[in-house]
């Protein structure tokens, strides 16, 4: 047990925290409303001297985040069986370019589609973004369920969190809102502070 006490004082020095995955808020109103915004707020009245960078793709879907994460092209093809979302974006160096990886990630993906339907393939893709990390010890993955209805909060929920257990939060316990609006929005952003404090991910000096 000393073992772990160790290594979380040594990681507690994050140099902040990244939004991975989907931004649900397009445009300008991203900058108020979405849920990274809230919680820089959230971060910074609360005295916490925190950074949050925004790696989030606009109507992306999870291949298209993979392939800015670095995973390799094999690994991607890989998830394209009979995906009717195989349009993987041409990204830009800058989107490409690493500058998170001693951050706390939170991924949140899934919403545009790009894993089948089937939730246990998004928590390999989400296990293959982490796995680019420094530390895959301190993450948070948030789920809500696709656009497209196809599968339910409950069984995306079930899967999750029996994959990442206390590192998981389910949207749809935190709001009823619709995950697009801005009031899920920030309930995701208080959702995801009072979990960086439960987990020790953070500390006001």
């Amino acid at each position: 047990a000393d073992k772990t006490e160790d290594t979380k004082d040594e990681t507690a020095a994050a140099s902040g925290i990244v939004c991975w995955g989907d931004d649900l808020i397009n445009g300008e109103e991203s900058n108020t409303y979405s849920y990274m915004t809230v919680l820089q707020k959230l971060l910074t009245d609360n005295g916490y001297n925190m950074t949050v960078i925004n790696k989030t793709l606009q109507g992306g879907g999870t291949l298209s985040m993979m392939k800015m994460a670095g995973v390799s092209d094999e690994t991607i093809q890989s998830y394209i069986t009979n995906v009717t979302e195989t349009g993987i974006r041409d990204l830009t160096e800058e989107q490409t370019t690493r500058n998170d990886m001693d951050c706390i990630p939170v991924i949140f993906m899934g919403y545009y589609g790009g894993w089948n339907h089937d939730p246990a393939e998004l928590a390999d893709q989400q296990e293959q973004i982490l796995n680019t990390f420094q530390n895959k010890d301190q993450f948070i993955v948030v789920g809500t369920r696709p656009m497209d209805g196809s599968v339910t909060s409950e069984a995306l929920d079930q899967v999750l969190s029996q994959k990442w257990g206390e590192h998981y939060i389910s949207l749809a316990d935190v709001t009823a809102q619709p995950s697009s609006t801005y009031e899920a929005q920030q309930a995701m952003a208080e959702a995801i502070l009072q979990k960086l404090q439960e987990l020790n991910y953070i500390s006001k000096n």
